[in-house]
């Protein structure tokens, strides 16, 4: 009976091994093919991108990324410190309203608020209307690098917020409580104690910022602004040179691995800093004039990245949904939540193989390559869908297998750019659990498939429902994927979007934008009942 029992205990163990090998190849093979492009001959569009433009990309992405860093630092690190530390009116509502911006797409931001300051557009009129100032007289052009820096930067500083304020609140709450004990004043503390301790989390928090810059296409695009990205899409697309394209996609991925790099020496440091604790936050009470300026300093990135663009993005649905193409709209609402859902099922399944084939294999060279093989959302959306083309040609020269314009080939890519938003939460959960459950299923008799479908499956429903919502919301968002690797004539949401706006037609795409960042706010909400429960 013993060996029975270890037979079948082995052999389900085994099950999960295989498939976490299995779904890690597959999805670290493409990536890992696009350093074979360094092997093709160069054609005659790589001189042309040699001769200026690659340098003019490099100084566009680190302009952008130093500038957009700053803007999400001073929007993030001051009003979360007011936030965990003081007790004023509205401060309830403004700790969770800081993170809605993270509803609203990088590129919706971009034509929304390029529409708001263009010639003829609401903030021309307003100043002519209330204040009879000419439009020829006070008249910029929005259209500028250092204008789209606090534009995205308004969007991009929930990611700074959240870890700034759970090390305010949490992790290095020991030593804030210990400084104000010896007598301390707020203000040194913040400087001298709580900055350099959360300096781990601003780096973790600056480092998806970055990641979400450099996969930024529609925002870019729409404002002339030249990056690797855009490259990439102007190479492929209007040049039609996939080895120009893969290797701008190169290039765009050694900078991604800088980022990369850089976080990872950073939270090395944080295991120091980090101790759990259970005190009780007391906070001081604001002064009048301290919570007006207080709420001021929350309420200036929550009206940039969210409450205005909402109101814009209302009026114009409002003043447009009696034009819009009905049948159109509802065949993208389709398309998106069905490709949404599908493929973010799929990442759940996929990821609860990968941690279950880690957690009973438990070999330091398959958990390496597991590990490895979620590193996709740390790489743009361009470099994925440029890699999946080359990995595609290959096996279609190769085997005669032709992939290429199929929702199968997309969802594929989906998996590699999204596969950590869903193995993290049910990572963690999974951490939590520990490993009892599989050691009273030993002694049962039970093997590790029946174990996690009656003992563990219940427990992590939770994490999976996040992980299958925030899955849902990023592949809603992206954009520089879905556009390479799409059917033909198969449209979505942020698609259509992008295609008015380009055509200078932001009204119309309004109902469209506003129906992404409606759904995005879902999971923002669960977040928000979840850190009130702790």
């Amino acid at each position: 009976m013993v060996n029975n029992f270890k037979i079948k205990w082995l052999a389900s163990s085994k099950i999960w091994l295989i498939l976490s090998i299995i779904f890690s190849l597959l999805l670290l093979i493409p990536l890992g093919s696009i350093f074979l492009s360094l092997f093709n001959s160069i054609g005659g569009g790589w001189e042309d991108l040699l001769d200026g433009l690659i340098q003019n990309y490099l100084l566009n992405t680190i302009i952008l990324a130093g500038g957009v860093s700053v803007f999400s630092l001073l929007f993030a690190i001051i009003p979360a410190w007011q936030l965990a530390n003081y007790e004023f009116p509205f401060s309830n509502t403004l700790k969770w309203m800081m993170v809605l911006p993270l509803s609203i797409p990088t590129y919706i931001i971009a034509f929304l608020y390029g529409d708001i300051f263009s010639f003829g557009g609401e903030f021309f009129l307003l100043a002519e209307h209330l204040f009879g100032i000419g439009i020829k007289e006070i008249y910029f052009d929005i259209f500028k690098i250092y204008y789209l820096i606090p534009i995205l930067a308004s969007v991009l500083y929930p990611y700074i917020y959240l870890t700034c304020l759970d090390s305010f609140e949490n992790s290095n709450r020991f030593h804030i409580e210990s400084a104000e004990l010896l007598g301390k004043t707020k203000r040194t503390i913040f400087r001298k104690i709580a900055l350099p301790l959360s300096r781990p989390a601003i780096a973790s928090g600056l480092f998806l910022v970055n990641m979400e810059l450099l996969n930024d296409y529609g925002a870019m695009d729409f404002f002339g602004i030249q990056t690797f990205t855009t490259g990439i899409f102007r190479t492929w697309f209007g040049l039609n040179n996939l080895d120009s394209a893969l290797r701008l996609s190169l290039i765009l991925f050694s900078i991604s691995f800088v980022f990369i790099f850089g976080e990872r020496l950073f939270r090395r440091q944080a295991k120091y800093y980090e101790e759990g604790n259970n005190i009780i936050i007391t906070k001081k009470r604001k002064s009048p004039i301290g919570a007006f300026v207080a709420i001021v300093l929350c309420l200036i990135p929550i009206s940039i990245g969210f409450l205005f663009p909402i109101a814009k993005l209302i009026y114009n649905a409002l003043t447009t949904y009696h034009s819009i193409d009905q049948f159109m709209f509802a065949a993208a609402m389709m398309n998106t939540i069905f490709l949404a859902l599908a493929a973010a099922a799929i990442i759940v399944i996929v990821s609860i193989a990968l941690i279950y084939g880690e957690r009973t294999g438990n070999f330091s060279y398959i958990n390496k390559l597991i590990s490895l093989s979620t590193i996709g959302y740390a790489i743009p959306g361009a470099i994925i869908a440029v890699s999946m083309l080359y990995f595609l040609s290959g096996l279609n020269s190769t085997f005669g297998i032709f992939g290429f314009g199929t929702l199968i080939v997309l969802v594929y890519a989906y998996n590699i750019r999204f596969m950590a938003t869903a193995y993290s939460p049910i990572r963690a959960a999974t951490d939590k659990l520990g490993m009892n459950s599989y050691e009273t299923s030993k002694l049962l008799g039970y093997g590790n498939l029946r174990t996690f479908w009656k003992a563990e499956l219940p427990l992590l429903q939770p994490a999976i429902l996040t992980a299958l919502l925030v899955s849902m919301v990023e592949i809603m968002k992206e954009l520089p994927l879905t556009l390479i690797l799409r059917p033909f004539n198969y449209e979505t949401l942020s698609t259509i979007a992008y295609q008015y706006a380009k055509n200078e037609m932001v009204k119309d795409a309004s109902i469209y934008s506003l129906s992404i960042v409606a759904i995005s706010i879902l999971p923002i909400i669960f977040f928000v009942k979840s850190k009130k429960k702790k």
